[in-house]
């Protein structure tokens, strides 16, 4: 079982950007949220993995960490791949999305790290 050891309550009642966490409170969120994707998928609950290996997409670009965003895109392409080779027609999957008209959910995700990486390789104007 995995244990939160962040006090939120301290962090309910301030305006964005004040007050932030520290970042190795992130990046034990980061940390936190990768496991949860992997047991969650293991377990074959997609829609779970998907939104917690989405928390990790934003500790990443919060930290501004190149190395997570890329963890996080190699992760969401390699969980579409593994529902597009063992169960296609899961929701989830890119082929079934693709027949929809859309792109999979952990495409979307693999897509939104790489624009995120993209965008902060790009020099500041």
């Amino acid at each position: 079982m995995i244990s939160a050891n962040v006090n939120l309550r301290i962090h309910l009642f301030h305006a964005p950007g004040e007050a932030r966490m520290n970042d190795s409170h992130i990046r034990e969120i980061y940390r936190q949220s990768l496991e949860i994707n992997c047991a969650t998928f293991a377990a074959g609950e997609y829609g779970i993995a998907y939104q917690v290996l989405l928390v990790a997409l934003q500790c990443g670009q919060r930290l501004r960490d190149l190395s997570f965003l890329s963890e996080v895109q190699r992760l969401a392409e390699k969980q579409s791949r593994y529902l597009d080779d063992h169960f296609p027609e899961c929701e989830y999957s890119n082929k079934a999305a693709l027949q929809r008209g859309n792109l999979g959910l952990f495409q979307t995700a693999a897509h939104q790290a790489r624009t995120i990486v993209r965008t902060m390789r790009q020099p500041q104007r």
